[in-house]
């Protein structure tokens, strides 16, 4: 069967050789409340960040915390670091997610070029207290870890 390809684009042609489908078969307006979830989500993931920067900046922290601030957008947006979590041994990112399903997919594809990156995900029925705990938590065993790689860096091994 030979199909007349004239004006195709070359991705195009290769679907058609493949038996793909061309066009999408969901409709335009479809679409757009797809897109409207994905709004949904973003604003729930920047309530989110508000809520852990706020219940961090409210609650007593450890003492090796020196400051907490939000992340620039580069630095959220490259290095995954909504919040930064300043120290003496260096600064810690915080990526923050609203679902434990965000959480596992975010850790699943994350690589480990940036390993001083914590993650936690914050459900909408938690309190300040109960964030700021979880946080200090996670944050202390990266913090452990920074110190154990940077002694033995220093002592050579």
């Amino acid at each position: 069967m030979a199909m007349q390809m004239h004006g195709w684009s070359r991705r195009q042609k290769a679907k058609a050789k493949r038996g793909r489908r061309l066009f999408s078969k969901t409709p335009f307006f479809k679409k757009r409340k797809r897109r409207g979830r994905k709004n949904e989500s973003w604003e729930r993931g920047k309530t989110s960040e508000r809520r852990v920067l706020i219940a961090l900046q409210s609650f007593p922290r450890p003492s090796w915390v020196l400051g907490v601030r939000a992340g620039s957008p580069p630095e959220n947006r490259f290095r995954a670091k909504d919040i930064v979590i300043l120290t003496r041994v260096g600064p810690i990112g915080l990526q923050v997610k609203s679902s434990l399903l965000g959480l596992i997919k975010f850790v699943e594809k994350m690589h480990d070029s940036n390993p001083w990156t914590g993650v936690v995900a914050v459900l909408d029925h938690e309190s300040p207290e109960t964030i700021a705990e979880n946080v200090w938590r996670i944050l202390g065993i990266v913090h452990d870890n920074m110190v154990m790689f940077f002694q033995n860096r220093s002592l050579g091994q």
